[in-house]
């Protein structure tokens, strides 16, 4: 296995450095890029606003599901100032690379690169592959190199965080799954560690679940289910990252075949009903709350309750549930919807929201001939009680 090594603080990484990587392997001869992440150099502060463990996990997060790059923690094991020579010996020495290292500098590297340690040996033991950052052509450098004739991306991490600390726009700087690591842990910005239960991290898997195992229409109406539920959390004053993953996970488990979707549901102990029985694929949401509950932890009763019934509704609904029904019913891809109903959304209370959708619902129900079930009559009832309906 050949290897180019890029090294770096990452703090955060972005979408210049993974081009640079991807140039490499274009134009170049090697099978992989390594990213080292520093611990401390010997030219540069600390790192700011984030962990080693942070600047890591950015890492193996910018690079899921490509196989020609690799995240190497060597300087930060060993602690203490990061340099380059030790890397590159310890990489030489655990790889066992056919050919020499690769090395990627920055052209804004070249005037300080004498004063690195063993700078003469280093020339020696790496190709030094030089890209262009400030400059447009390399002058007076003293050691082999090769150019690489890279994309010029203006990002650099400093940017970042002083986008984020300013509250700029930010996201399109680096990949998704760096950003959800950034908000989560209130990276470089200390308000945006937020109080939901459930992270960004996690929505995001579900999402790339639900796009995977839904035919494509399916997963539109379940991307705007969850649009449409965060917008109402919103306006009711609830949690939208909560509104959002309950949206996107409602139907994740609809294309599953009846026997895998019966098998899962049962789990949760619950009845049940004829229905149900005899056409166990509308229990999807309940084997979706199972499956988030039993595979990723998720314990927050609220969304699980509104996975479960989106379906039939039932009595004594949280309002996460009655969100997710309304935006289940109404989102904008469902035809034949009253307009009156989405214009209640910017007016209504959820509780008279809710009892309208019910009622428009269950009307178009009963005119092709469905039977309610149990839980459905249950609900109605309780809406008439509250004088709802």
């Amino acid at each position: 296995m050949n290897v180019a090594v890029l090294g770096g603080s990452f703090n955060p990484v972005h979408y210049g450095h993974l081009a640079l990587a991807e140039t490499v392997l274009r134009t170049l001869d090697y099978d992989v890029v390594v990213f080292v992440p520093t611990n401390q150099s010997p030219f540069k502060t600390s790192p700011e606003g984030a962990t080693s463990r942070d600047r890591v996990d950015m890492l193996m997060a910018a690079i899921s599901g490509n196989p020609r790059f690799m995240v190497d923690d060597c300087e930060i094991k060993r602690g203490g100032l990061s340099y380059t020579i030790d890397t590159i010996l310890d990489i030489e020495r655990r790889y066992q690379c056919e050919k020499k290292i690769g090395l990627l500098l920055g052209d804004d590297h070249l005037g300080a690169f004498h004063r690195w340690k063993s700078a003469d040996l280093l020339a020696q033991k790496a190709d030094l592959l030089l890209a262009t950052r400030i400059n447009t052509e390399i002058n007076d450098f003293p050691y082999p190199y090769r150019a690489i004739s890279n994309p010029q991306i203006p990002i650099s991490s400093s940017q970042v965080r002083s986008a984020i600390r300013e509250g700029a726009a930010w996201t399109h700087l680096v990949p998704p799954g760096v950003a959800h690591i950034i908000r989560d842990r209130g990276l470089y910005a200390p308000e945006y560690g937020g109080s939901s239960s459930v992270s960004a991290s996690l929505i995001a898997l579900i999402e790339d679940l639900a796009r995977a195992w839904l035919p494509q229409n399916r997963f539109l109406h379940s991307k705007n289910v969850a649009v449409l539920s965060a917008q109402l959390c919103r306006r009711y004053g609830m949690d939208e990252k909560q509104g959002y993953l309950a949206g996107i996970a409602h139907d994740m488990c609809k294309a599953w075949t009846p026997d895998a979707i019966m098998k899962l549901a049962s789990l949760d102990g619950l009845p049940i009903n004829s229905v149900e029985h005899n056409k166990p694929e509308l229990m999807h949401g309940r084997a979706a709350a199972v499956y988030l509950q039993a595979y990723h932890g998720l314990e927050n009763q609220s969304l699980l309750q509104a996975l479960r019934m989106h379906t039939f509704g039932g009595p004594a609904m949280e309002p996460l549930a009655k969100i997710v029904y309304i935006a289940d019913k109404i989102e904008p891809l469902r035809m034949g919807i009253e307009p009156s109903l989405r214009i209640a959304c910017r007016t209504d209370s959820l509780p008279v929201l809710f009892a309208k959708v019910v009622s428009q619902t269950l009307l178009y129900l009963k005119q092709r001939g469905k039977l309610l079930t149990e839980e459905s009559e249950a609900m109605l009832a309780e809406l008439r009680q509250e004088g709802l309906l």
